[in-house]
């Protein structure tokens, strides 16, 4: 049977201590690679139709496979792992950019990708621009956000995600680098620009509810 974490939302507050890494205090969704996966709302990716966006991210891979970090249903928005090489997929509709990572397996790594809406799409790992593609078409077709995989419950990402922001513009790379190791203020999260944003809390286990767990947990969110 597949397993969707529960999504409940939160009051925003302003959380402007720093960490290192991804070393949040607060937490973060761990996922199994098999059958755990969070789905949200299809007013994320309406808004991103024909328009600029980013989308940012801290996870962790745990085991070597492939997998989605985030996506809608095949052929949709999709950012994931693939094998053979082992890279970071960036794109949609079959049109999609990839990154190497090898040597990555359970360390935390910072990604964020945008697309400026006619021109560019770019991935930046760790604050650096990693890989830049020019010409895809805008993004086409919306649905439901699927965070550890694609909202059909299909490719499984096996791993930690953390702190997903979901801003309506191309990031720079000064902004990039500005934020990444902290969360956001209160003041930047009432921005319009962020369409949405799921810190990803470890508070309880929803099947056994105990405090602490890390293979089931609830996330935060806020929508715009």
């Amino acid at each position: 049977m597949k397993r969707i974490l529960f999504l409940i939302l939160a009051p925003l507050s302003a959380l402007t201590s720093a960490w290192a890494g991804s070393e949040d205090p607060r937490g973060w969704a761990v996922f199994n690679g098999t059958d755990q996966a969070a789905v949200v709302g299809e007013a994320v990716t309406s808004l991103l139709l024909g328009e600029s966006f980013s989308i940012e991210f801290w996870c962790r891979r745990d085991l070597e496979q492939p997998g989605t970090v985030l996506g809608t249903a095949s052929g949709g928005l999709r950012v994931a792992f693939a094998e053979n090489p082992t890279r970071l997929e960036f794109g949609w509709g079959g049109d999609e950019t990839t990154v190497d990572v090898d040597a990555d397996l359970g360390l935390w790594t910072h990604w964020v990708c945008t697309y400026d809406g006619s021109s560019f799409r770019r991935v930046y790992r760790n604050g650096d621009l990693v890989v830049e593609d020019e010409g895809p078409r805008p993004l086409a077709t919306a649905g439901p956000l699927g965070i550890g995989a694609l909202s059909d419950l299909s490719s499984h990402f096996a791993g930690a995600v953390d702190e997903v922001r979901v801003w309506d513009y191309a990031l720079p790379a000064a902004e990039v680098q500005q934020r990444m190791h902290r969360p956001l203020t209160s003041a930047e999260a009432a921005r319009s620009e962020l369409i949405a944003w799921y810190p990803l809390d470890a508070l309880t286990d929803e099947a056994a509810g105990e405090p602490g767990a890390v293979s089931y947990t609830h996330l935060r969110a806020h929508e715009t």
